[in-house]
């Protein structure tokens, strides 16, 4: 077997007096950490164990449970439903699987808040899809599931597309060489292979579900939703122990679950690792195939739905007496998030950069800076947004140090300090995972090369590494702007309904039943991020067969 082609971990000086380069991007990482989770998390506690109202008692408990039903059903649909839609593309030709991404993923683009006012369009009892005589379901649990598999299945489908491209042709020419038909190679050598990928997209469609307040905005009807639940007592009741209890049991099933997010994580930045062209499935003939082909079809139905509906209803937005102000506002709100968020982007991008160098510098000590940037990852964006929403709405001492308010109006610069550092948490994990795959992508045989040259770690990175990877790595910077564009939490905790964001104006127009306006913001937002994603997408065609992957199918 040939060897694999890592990097392998930088040299550095002797050590010397003073703190090491390792140990000062570890502290700028835990300081992150600390503004945005941990002080936080320390007011939230202390809120939480305070005197509160009626609501913080059974109401609570009864949403919470509601909302693990619903999430854990929408976990348990969703990964068997990207399961087949991985098989069901890795079994087409490249073309016919970029077009099944294409249309798996195309909710990935629009704000979860416009997918639920989607599909209340499509199938309400006003919309297009509902049947006569009949009452629509699409308020409660069955709208709120099918709303949350549109909007997260990409997550899921995504991770298992990558995990299939890590699987090995010679695996499946051996088996089929042995006599294997297809039913027995997808049993006893893909499902083996893609079981931590589902176990994995399991738990992120798990914590996803739970933590997202924009969907059951819409469709909950009467039924209880705590996420939904902690934003109106974080934004409106001033029910802070309220907030602060939902906030911990929303993280609770992300605590639970660690474990699989600490061994399967490095799976999530299999996506940008070069490798062989993914081989090509052939699914076995009869009920297996059918079962597999069908729930594709369905979902890739349902997905061209929505978009059809979103589009059209945008169009409808002609009929306001001011579509200029209507137009203004929405292109105002994508310019303000895409500003905010690149900005972030921008100041995550050497931070990732230094956080996967000295993760694996042999001079490391203490905490791996891994595992702090990780914790952004795990921790659900509800808990994070409500923390740093209780901690920071006043300013409040930290020992010496006078901390100023850096959420709402009385904040600095109107609370945009506080919702770039929100941002940063929703871009640095990715862009860690990302920057780290690429690192271990550029072949052994160029950096042996370059030390032979008496090349140190600052002459590698800018001399080998950069030029080879510099396109990809800001073409993982558009990927994360993208999904900074149509992240909902934490933004939504730390913003009031009148921000100039695409979470907030979302937020606000699906609370004023102002569709057509929703619709108009949401094929702006998913323009611009599918924009970012095609660059992205153009990079890694022209950037991945130099480091020897071949294109990526």
């Amino acid at each position: 077997m040939a060897e694999p082609r890592t990097l392998p971990r930088v040299q550095t000086r002797p050590p010397g007096r003073g703190p090491t380069p390792e140990a000062l991007v570890s502290w700028t990482v835990g300081a992150l950490l600390a503004v945005t989770v941990v002080v936080p998390l320390t007011a939230v506690v202390r809120s939480a164990g305070a005197a509160a109202g009626p609501a913080a008692g059974a109401p609570l408990i009864r949403s919470f449970l509601h909302s693990l039903l619903l999430a854990g059903s929408v976990a348990v649909l969703g990964s068997g439903l990207a399961l087949c839609t991985a098989l069901t593309a890795q079994s087409l030709a490249p073309r016919g699987r970029h077009l099944l991404d294409v249309l798996v993923c195309a909710a990935a683009v629009v704000p979860p808040g416009a997918v639920a006012a989607g599909v209340l369009a499509a199938a309400g009892n006003a919309g297009w899809l509902h049947l006569p005589l009949t009452r629509s379901p699409v308020h409660g649990f069955a709208g709120m599931t099918c709303a949350m598999l549109l909007a997260f299945l990409p997550l899921a489908h995504l991770i298992n597309r990558a995990a299939l491209r890590t699987l090995d042709p010679r695996t499946l020419e051996g088996a089929r060489m042995s006599g294997a038909g297809p039913g027995r190679v997808l049993l006893h050598v893909v499902l083996p292979h893609l079981a931590p990928a589902v176990a994995l997209g399991a738990t992120v469609l798990l914590v996803t579900s739970m933590s997202d307040p924009a969907i059951p905005a819409v469709l909950r009807g009467l039924t209880p939703n705590i996420a939904h639940l902690a934003l109106d007592t974080t934004t409106g009741w001033g029910e802070d122990a309220v907030a602060a209890r939902a906030s911990l049991l929303v993280a609770l099933p992300a605590l639970l679950l660690l474990p699989v997010l600490a061994r399967s994580g490095s799976r999530l930045s299999a996506a940008w690792a070069p490798g062989a062209r993914s081989p090509r499935l052939e699914l076995p003939a009869g009920a297996t195939k059918v079962w597999v082909l069908l729930p594709t079809a369905l979902h890739s139905l349902a997905s061209a739905a929505l978009v059809a509906t979103i589009l059209l209803g945008a169009l409808h937005t002609a009929r306001d007496p001011h579509p200029g102000r209507v137009l203004g506002d929405a292109v105002g709100a994508v310019t303000s998030t895409l500003g905010l968020s690149g900005l972030a982007c921008l100041l995550c991008l050497p931070l990732a950069t230094g956080t996967v160098w000295a993760t694996r510098s042999p001079r490391r000590r203490g905490p791996r800076p891994s595992h702090l940037v990780l914790a952004f990852l795990v921790l659900p964006g509800t808990t994070v947004g409500i923390a740093f929403s209780l901690a920071l709405r006043v300013p409040h001492s930290l020992g010496p140090v006078r901390v100023p308010a850096l959420v709402g109006g009385a904040a600095p610069s109107g609370g945009a300090i506080g919702i770039v550092l929100m941002l940063m948490t929703v871009a640095l994990p990715m862009l860690h995972l990302g920057i780290g795959a690429l690192w271990d992508a550029v072949p052994r045989g160029v950096v042996d090369s370059a030390r032979d040259a008496g090349a140190g770690t600052a002459r590698l990175l800018f001399v080998v590494l950069l030029p080879s990877t510099g396109l990809l790595v800001g073409a993982l910077a558009a990927v994360a702007l993208g999904r900074c564009l149509v992240s909902v939490v934490p933004l939504a905790y730390v913003t009031s309904p009148d921000t100039a964001l695409v979470a907030s104006r979302v937020l606000d127009l699906t609370d004023h039943s102002r569709t057509p306006e929703v619709f108009l913001l949401a094929v702006l937002t998913a323009s611009v991020a599918a924009l970012m994603l095609t660059l992205a997408q153009t990079a890694l065609g022209r950037v991945l067969p130099r480091l020897g992957g071949g294109p990526r199918t």
